[in-house]
């Protein structure tokens, strides 16, 4: 028989991070991309013509149809700015701006504020971009910072449960007990990964007293078996319960030795 898996192995773990890493990195690339224009000279810029290209994006939720599609898409027709403008020293220049979605959102002949570089005045950028960009600057960084926060809390949490198992394994005293029902746990429910409390019911020989006991919330595990999500125990099985030898009222059920619990 398999072991349950400690929040899917150290598995999350390096998955948070690698996402909080590369948020991280996203914001750098992004601040990298766009200091050179924090300091740039701001003029003024005429939008010459709206240059038709074609995009995609996600289809809103309520024009969607019935499709095996999990994410739709739809082609549109996007417009991208050519700008010209002239620098303090009497040089003119054109440049593409990023492009926007409606022919009105920059008709032409539309006077723009635009930042180009000193030493590079080709290089330039329409000032409402690069105001833009600072959301994407925070925005990527404070998703790393979160995915490592969240990897963090995760090994902490890991550790927790693998020190409580190996400390109630060594001192506890074992109780068998009967799964009597599996419920579903009101703490998450995020598709696929219901959250599942599994409920016991044993006799303490030292006692004669029936004690009901609960797990801590688990995962719906992957069966490879049968190739889907099942619950993590059913009805009927036995499972060992851990009892604090000094306060009986404090237990571990021992949910690790069921082969489809994700702590």
């Amino acid at each position: 028989m398999g072991k349950a898996r400690i929040l899917q192995g150290p598995i999350v773990v390096y998955f948070l991070l690698l996402v909080g890493i590369l948020g991280i990195f996203g914001g750098v690339l992004y601040l990298i991309e766009y200091s050179t224009f924090y300091d740039g000279i701001l003029v003024d810029g005429t939008v010459v013509e709206l240059i038709p290209e074609r995009s995609s994006q996600p289809i809103p939720i309520e024009r969607r149809r019935v499709t095996s599609e999990k994410f739709p898409r739809e082609e549109i027709i996007v417009y991208r700015p050519r700008i010209s403008f002239t620098t303090l020293s009497g040089e003119s220049f054109t440049f593409f701006a990023l492009p926007v979605e409606h022919l009105t959102l920059l008709p032409p002949t539309t006077v723009v504020p635009i930042l180009y570089q000193k030493d590079n005045p080709r290089q330039a950028i329409m000032r409402d971009d690069l105001e833009a960009s600072r959301y994407g600057i925070f925005f990527s960084s404070a998703v790393g910072v979160v995915f490592l926060l969240l990897a963090r809390w995760y090994a902490r949490k890991r550790k927790r449960i693998q020190e409580q198992c190996a400390w109630f394994r060594k001192y506890g005293r074992p109780l068998t007990t009967t799964i009597t029902r599996v419920e579903r746990s009101p703490l998450l429910y995020n598709g696929a990964y219901r959250r599942w409390v599994i409920v016991s019911e044993g006799k303490d020989p030292t006692t004669g007293n029936i004690g009901e006991f609960r797990s801590d919330s688990l995962m719906k595990g992957f069966s490879w078996s049968s190739f889907r999500y099942e619950a993590p125990a059913k009805q009927g099985q036995t499972i060992t319960v851990y009892l604090d030898p000094h306060h009986p009222v404090r237990y571990w059920m021992d949910v690790l030795e069921l082969p489809n619990a994700v702590v």
